[in-house]
């Protein structure tokens, strides 16, 4: 993680909320329209809330490559790399995880910089 100084000009994570449920073009088009132009959806993967979590959860992970995200990401951190990701959220995320199972529509996405990458039991997390 970049010091906080270099990131006072910079988003590096965002949550997206709709009004009511979406599909998922639907929500690859939020994303897409955030991130720079060449930007597109590399690897899809399904996602289980943490075991530490008391709630049951899922969510969907989208990892979108982009070259020119790596050049601007350069610019606050030195090891940066052609990524952001998406996870998608049927009715909401806490910080103990996604509130229900994931259905295939979508109520909050969280985008952030850098690919999604399991966790030590080899599952993504919600």
């Amino acid at each position: 993680m970049p010091p906080a100084k270099s990131l006072k000009k910079h988003l590096i994570s965002v949550d997206v909320v709709f009004a009511s449920p979406v599909g998922e073009a639907r929500a690859r088009d939020a994303v897409l329209a955030l991130l720079p132009s060449d930007a597109s959806a590399d690897e899809e993967t399904d996602g289980i809330n943490p075991d530490w979590s008391y709630l049951e959860g899922g969510c969907l992970n989208v990892n979108f490559g982009s070259e020119r995200l790596e050049s601007v990401v350069a610019e606050v951190k030195k090891d940066a790399e052609p990524w952001a990701h998406a996870i998608y959220y049927s009715d909401g995320a806490t910080d103990d995880g996604a509130v229900g199972a994931y259905t295939g529509k979508v109520k909050q996405i969280l985008l952030s910089t850098g690919a999604n990458e399991p966790g030590l039991t080899g599952d993504l997390t919600c």
